[in-house]
């Protein structure tokens, strides 16, 4: 039969937890690992919104889709062109390391995020190109661009 571990069991094998309401209201329960391994838990508000677009050196992010949907996009630095690709709920997504992306998170959404690969840096990389590429379109601007 199974035991429940206690706070201070857990710590004892690196594991913490992190949980915070991003500025777009977006709230974000995250499972640390020591070895820099974590998943995340994203519930989205009411409406949809854009997450902040950025590029892992190391690192890639597995994107599962509980509820809802969302937009993930791609930013190609060689040619200067974006791919947008919508995943439904029961759908994955994985970021490339050295590629800059972004979400758009549909309204009361839930997504899983697990990043993994090289984990010994933070190398959390913001993309203001792909923010200036990305964050002025709405819902209807995205549907367009998925039907080219």
């Amino acid at each position: 039969m199974p035991t429940q571990l206690t706070e201070k069991e857990v710590l004892q094998y690196g594991i913490t937890t992190n949980h915070e309401r991003m500025d777009s209201g977006e709230l974000r329960f995250r499972l640390l690992a020591s070895d820099g391994t974590c998943c995340i838990r994203v519930q989205a508000t009411d409406k949809g919104t854009w997450q902040n677009s950025h590029s892992h050196a190391t690192l890639s992010e597995l994107c599962v889709v509980q509820t809802g949907w969302v937009v993930f996009v791609e930013y190609d630095e060689t040619t200067g062109a974006c791919t947008f690709e919508k995943i439904n709920a029961g759908e994955i997504c994985q970021s490339r390391p050295g590629v800059p992306h972004n979400m758009y998170v549909s309204a009361n959404s839930v997504h899983y995020a697990v990043k993994h690969g090289d984990l010994s840096v933070n190398d959390w990389i913001p993309s203001t190109t792909l923010d200036q590429m990305t964050k002025h379109l709405n819902e209807n601007d995205i549907m367009k661009l998925l039907e080219q």
